[in-house]
């Protein structure tokens, strides 16, 4: 008697577990609208490895790689064009930016002498800060600053 107990004990467990399972992920889906473009201002550590990183991050979720992509904008492009004027609210292919290590904080385009305080205009896109402006953005805290941005509630 023990022994058939254990086992509908096991069947009953695995299914909870299962249905568990199932309910948490379908609790993580994303809500964001695609195609979803990133942009990233600033100096990053390792390019290719962000794009795998994130490639895994989105699978998770069912998103495939044609719908979302990511481009980096370093301190000479960013110096050397005007940047800011593709990131205009309804006009903007992006759908964030995300700072990080910028040298020059003065740009072309920008009104204000500091590229942060200018993007933080209500007439840009969303903006994130994607590390300490000391540190090089890393593949784990462009995943962490995603991850907290596609989660957050939005009115």
């Amino acid at each position: 008697m023990e022994l058939a107990d254990a086992k509908k004990n096991i069947q009953t467990l695995s299914k909870t577990l299962a249905t568990k399972s199932v309910s948490q992920v379908e609790n993580q889906k994303i809500k964001i609208k695609f195609p979803f473009n990133i942009c990233v201002l600033g100096e990053v550590s390792e390019t290719s490895q962000i794009r795998k990183d994130l490639n895994n991050y989105f699978e998770k979720f069912g998103v495939n790689a044609t719908k979302w992509s990511i481009d980096f904008f370093n301190n000479k492009k960013l110096q050397n064009s005007n940047i800011l004027s593709s990131l205009y609210k309804g006009r903007s292919r992006y759908s964030l930016i995300i700072t990080v290590q910028i040298f020059l904080h003065s740009g072309k385009g920008n009104e204000k002498a500091n590229i942060i305080s200018e993007i933080e205009n209500d007439k840009y896109i969303p903006h994130c800060v994607g590390c300490n402006p000391k540190d090089l953005l890393t593949p784990s805290k462009v995943i962490k600053v995603i991850d907290e941005f596609v989660r957050k509630p939005r009115p």
